[in-house]
């Protein structure tokens, strides 16, 4: 049956609450209405052959209902014209918002406090490791609890404001609050020796917040007026349950006001502002970072405000160039010189968060000096959208708002963005959001909590069961160092250091090193330090960090260039595979069975017009291949090749055999079989690539060894041993002995360039040496404590047992 269209409300409703309206209007008009009704009826009966009666009532009715439709398209005018009047208006009156307040009481314990808290205590956090005071040696946040008590918003009332295209709420904020608790653990230099905990239990603002829609809607900035008024009440503790005032420590209140304000003032006052994206789409996601292009285009219409002339600045005999910042990161364009700029320069910067700024230098310097200049600058906020676009932000002229969205990694978008300070002119730049980087969920830190007890051991965090290949390639445009650049990087994840070999009078070096780490759940980044080797030991040529996303492995492989920070220039082409440890040891016990049948219609090669083709296969590190068959372009070899399954890539070669020249290509292929399941066998034709002509003949079947099951003893035994280290301990002595025995072949022999590459080796298997000995330590200590635990429960055992003899006596 076809579904009808249904119209709400339905035409019959709307006539009879027409009739309704028009009849209470009447009613209104004329209260008599109803009793003057009997009487026309009456009037109709008793004069039949009259029609002046009904035809007086028409006119009537007509007059009435022409009334009362004129009331109602006077009303409508009037809303209409009240609503054109609204939006016009530069300003609306003051309303009271009590509404507001009360819903903000409903949401705020469970679903604001929350979110608030958590991202208020990530932007403390990251202060107070730049700022502390000196008798602070480290100072960390333990508990952030805003309260259970919202702000107070619109107190004085609320009203809109029109600034350009841009409209804004005005409205009141004011926070009182005693039942909050912000707990900072601190470890104190000298002479205030030892630990102890500061704790936010009040704290006060208020101010004016301006609230402000930006691209129709999708996204709301917020900011203060000016800067608040904050004050902070704390109290000092030893770290028990006691409290005492904050007199205790010198300074403790101020420095926490101090923060506070400044934090405040850098983030969300007038012209800063902070903002929050109003997805259509939440995919829940939390970004940890991500790399984003930044292109320098052009600057100009540059003109100095303090000269007196106002002319446009003569830059003839001056070179500029631009600073591009994100924290850490620091890159320069070219110089050049002239009133309007040119560059089209790009850069690859990484930001950390799902938020970062993006800051613009305009910087100058003399032709016959080395010192440059700062003219003026400007600021792009970026944020990550749930629903995976990126919006961008910046100040416009007269403090309006320059806003632009890009859907989707890959689109760029172009802001033209006034300049700070003493010139006025615009900077034209090209932002490309290229990808984010996301956390694990199921490893994510800012989840799980730690309680330390009193002489317990740190927490074991054991290995996710999965594992990361990283591979650092090549490198571009290092920082030269002293005239050369002996360079090399050293990994860091958790604990586990790495070093690759060093590359000597190179910036633009290949290593082409590999590693793997298992992850773990406490830690998601991976440290790269980039040094120049010197002759008196190494030089810092800049660092980076790498998200270490453990999710999906397909999304989580990376082929990246990261740029290096604390320098400005440098980059690193990193890859990152990550892969499950449980798939790599069913694949260590698997084989993959490749039977190379025949090829036809293969590429005559020789000038008979034959060829003698054979295969060479290629599978990760192994080669092997078949038999030679001569003198024809169908081959048939039916020849059986093994191969370890662990996963590499399958690359057959079809090659034409000469016995005193080169082998001549006639034709490869690549065989998939990641799709296979376990002992399946598949047969099939596969078209040669990079040439004319030609097909070969397969089976490859993805073999599945059964693994024998282990006794108790055997599985009890092999826990043992690795939890010992002991198989590991063996290994590592083993190679240390062959080293010795070749360095002494090696200095027998005067091989020097040997020697230095195997004392490369020898430093990096130093970093192994260590970390298999921090291992060795940690599961010393657990081991003594499953002891001491094993001797405690004995010793109650026996204590409890001599109870019961005695009471059984």
């Amino acid at each position: 049956m076809a579904r009808k269209n249904s119209v709400w409300p339905p035409p019959s409703s709307s006539k009879k609450k027409k009739t309704i309206d028009f009849y209470n209007h009447v009613l209104k008009e004329n209260p008599m209405f109803p009793f003057f009704i009997p009487l026309i009826v009456l009037s109709c009966w008793f004069l039949p052959l009259s029609n002046w009666v009904p035809l007086l009532f028409a006119v009537w009715a007509t007059f009435q209902h022409g009334k009362f439709q004129r009331r109602n398209d006077e009303e409508e005018l009037k809303q209409t014209w009240k609503q054109f009047i609204l939006q016009l208006a530069p300003t609306t009156p003051k309303e009271p918002c009590e509404w507001l307040n009360k819903l903000l009481l409903d949401i705020w314990p469970n679903f604001l406090e929350p979110k608030i808290s958590k991202k208020i205590a990530l932007t403390v956090e990251r202060r107070i490791k730049l700022r502390k005071p000196r008798w602070i040696a480290s100072m960390k946040v333990v508990e952030f609890f805003l309260g259970s008590r919202p702000p107070i918003v619109g107190l004085h009332g609320t009203q809109w404001h029109t600034s350009g295209d841009k409209r804004i709420l005005q409205t009141s904020f004011d926070w009182v609050t005693n039942n909050m608790n912000i707990m900072f653990s601190v470890i104190m230099e000298k002479p205030f020796a030892g630990t102890a905990r500061i704790i936010v239990h009040e704290i006060k603002i208020k101010g004016t917040l301006l609230l402000m829609p930006i691209l129709d809607g999708q996204a709301l900035l917020y900011s203060f007026e000016c800067t608040p008024e904050l004050g902070v009440e704390v109290s000092f503790g030893s770290g028990g349950s006691q409290s005492m005032p904050a007199n205790g420590l010198p300074g403790v209140s101020s420095f926490l006001t101090k923060l506070f304000t400044d934090t405040v003032n850098k983030q969300m006052v007038e012209p800063r502002r902070g903002c929050l994206t109003l997805p259509i789409e939440q995919k829940r996601k939390e970004p940890v970072g991500g790399l984003v292009s930044v292109t320098i285009v052009s600057a100009k219409r540059l003109i100095d405000r303090s000269a007196d002339n106002n002319e446009i600045k003569d830059a003839r005999d001056f070179m500029n160039f631009v600073e591009v910042e994100i924290k850490n990161l620091t890159r320069r364009t070219g110089t050049v010189s002239g009133s309007d700029l040119e560059w089209d320069q790009e850069f690859n910067m990484y930001m950390h968060g799902e938020s970062d700024i993006i800051k613009l230098n305009l910087c100058e310097y003399a032709t016959d000096s080395v010192k440059c200049d700062h003219l003026a600058s400007c600021e792009i906020k970026m944020k990550y959208v749930p629903d995976g676009s990126t919006i961008f932000w910046a100040i416009g002229l007269n403090n309006s708002i320059i806003a632009k969205r890009s859907q989707f990694c890959g689109k760029s978008v172009e802001m033209n963005i006034p300049f700070e300070g003493n010139f006025k002119g615009d900077i034209s730049v090209q932002l490309i959001p290229k990808e984010w980087h996301f956390s694990d969920e199921l490893n994510d830190i800012s989840q799980m909590t730690y309680q330390p007890s009193i002489g317990a051991y740190p927490p074991f965090h054991p290995s996710t069961g999965k594992r990361f290949k990283v591979s650092v390639k090549e490198g571009r445009n290092l920082t030269v160092k002293s005239g050369k650049c002996d360079s090399y990087v050293k990994l860091q994840y958790g604990k586990v250091v790495r070093k690759t070999h060093t590359i000597t009078n190179d910036p633009n070096p290949k290593w082409n090193y590999s590693t793997e780490f298992d992850e773990i759940g406490s830690c998601e980044y991976l440290m790269l330090k980039c040094y120049s080797s010197e002759s008196f030991g190494s030089e810092f040529i800049g660092s980076a960090m790498l998200v270490m996303d453990g999710g999906d492995p397909k999304d989580s492989n990376k082929d990246i260039w990261i740029p290096l920070e604390k320098v400005i220039t440098g980059e690193l082409r990193i890859q990152l595979e990550v892969t499950n440890v449980e798939q790599l040891e069913r694949r260590s016990s698997g084989l993959i069975e490749l039977v190379l049948i025949e090829a036809r219609d293969l590429v005559a090669a020789d000038i008979r017009g034959t060829s003698d083709p054979f295969v060479k296969v290629q599978y990760g590190n192994l080669k092997k291949k078949t038999k030679v068959i001569h003198k024809t372009l169908t081959p048939q070899w039916n020849q059986t090749l093994d191969f370890p399954d662990d996963g590499s890539q399958l690359h057959l070669f079809v090659k034409d055999h000469n016995a005193f020249l080169p082998t001549t290509s006639i034709g490869d292929c690549i065989v998939e079989y990641d799709w296979i399941n376990s002992n399946q066998t598949v047969d099939k034709w596969i078209p040669l690539q990079n040439v004319s002509n030609g097909e070969i003949h397969i089976k490859i079947t993805r073999k599945t060894l059964e693994l024998k099951k282990k006794s108790k003893f055997d599985q009890l035994d092999d826990n043992v041993s690795s939890h010992s280290g002991i198989s590991n301990a063996t290994k590592i002595c083993g190679k240390m002995r062959n080293q010795l025995k070749k360095v002494q072949d090696l200095v027998d022999d005067g091989d020097l360039d040997g020697l230095s590459t195997f004392l490369s080796e020898v430093e990096s298997s130093e970093d192994i040496q260590e970390e298999y000995m921090v291992r060795l330590e940690k599961e010393r200590a657990l081991l003594l404590d499953k002891i001491n635990n094993l001797h405690h429960e004995i010793s109650k055992a026996n204590t409890s047992s001599k109870m019961h003899k005695t009471f059984s006596s």
